[in-house]
Order: C-alpha cells, then sequence, then structure tokens
C-alpha cells in the first residue's frame, strides 16, 4: 500500500527550468515526491497513477474477502464446517473464540497507517495515525481478544506508540 500511496505525494517547486523555459516563482510545476523528474499530470504520472489505482483494488479486494472470512466465522463453527478452520487458522488461531473479529482491526489499522504518509507529514497525518491508535486500544482493551499476555504486550506498546506520537508532535 505504501507503495500504491508515493505517485500521490506531489511536491511543488519554487522555480522549475525545462528546456529552457522557467516556471513562475511561485511555482506552478510539481514533480512526485519520490520521483523529482516526473511531472504531476503528465503522461507519465497518470502511469503511475493507473497502476497505484490497480494496487488499491487489488488491496481492497484482500481486505474484502477477509471481512467476509471473518463475518462466516460463527454460523461456520456452528455448522461445523470441516475445512473452514484450518483453511483461514492464520486469522483466527492467535485470539481467543469471542476475539475471532480482531484480525480486520489489525488489517484496519496497519491499512490507515499505510495511507497516513498521503498527507505528506501535516497535521492531518499525525491526527489520523493518531486516531487510529486511541480506536485500536479502545477496542484492545474492551475486548482483551488475544489469548494470554499478547493483550497487555500489545496495549503497553500501543500506549507507548501514541505516547511518542504525541510527545513528537509537540515539536512539529
Amino acid at each position: 500500500v505504501i507503495t500504491a500511496v508515493r505517485p500521490l505525494q506531489c511536491v511543488h517547486h519554487p522555480r522549475v527550468c525545462r528546456g529552457g523555459r522557467c516556471s513562475a516563482p511561485w511555482g506552478d510545476l510539481s514533480s512526485v515526491k519520490d520521483y523529482p523528474d516526473i511531472l504531476c499530470g503528465s503522461d507519465d504520472h497518470t502511469s503511475l497513477l493507473s497502476a497505484s489505482a490497480l494496487t488499491f483494488v487489488v488491496c481492497a479486494t484482500i481486505v474484502c474477502v477477509f471481512a467476509w472470512v471473518v463475518y462466516q466465522f460463527p454460523d461456520k463453527m456452528q455448522k461445523g464446517t470441516g475445512g473452514y478452520l484450518p483453511r483461514y487458522s492464520v486469522l483466527f488461531v492467535r485470539f481467543q473464540p469471542g476475539g475471532y473479529f480482531f484480525a480486520l482491526c489489525i488489517l484496519a489499522r496497519n491499512l490507515l497507517f499505510a495511507t497516513a504518509p498521503i498527507q505528506a507529514f501535516t497535521a492531518a497525518g499525525v491526527i489520523q495515525v493518531a486516531l487510529t491508535l486511541v480506536v485500536y486500544l479502545a477496542i484492545l482493551v474492551r475486548y482483551w481478544p488475544w489469548r494470554g499476555a499478547p493483550n497487555w504486550i500489545d496495549a503497553a506498546l500501543t500506549a507507548l506508540l501514541l505516547f511518542y506520537l504525541v510527545l513528537g508532535s509537540m515539536h512539529y
């Protein structure tokens, strides 16, 4: 997802000269942050945006499939469908029976973290990450989905990360 976000980050230039033509001093041209030779709005940038859109579609499809698997989990376990749990054990084996949905919370948290750089390290990106951590921590503390001690470890590390984010944003 991070790779798909990179073409969306354009940086404005104060003055750009290409082929003997210079832009206005206030900068009417911008380029992709990670690829400064590609101007935003050019044909190359459009092809990067197409590849980025395709990557987002693939990621959205994976999230939808996982959501469907988690949605079906209670019915499949009640009916005793034999191959369901071994097939999707990667989603459920780490959690208590009541916390089967938590794999989606982790997936959503990671997806929101990956899309935070779209804001190019502005206050909106910091707020997005902070809200993601607060909501994740609230769900974690409410349900304690992990089996055993990882609940405390995850809660402590999430709170520490939130603390460092707030502390770092004070100097931003």
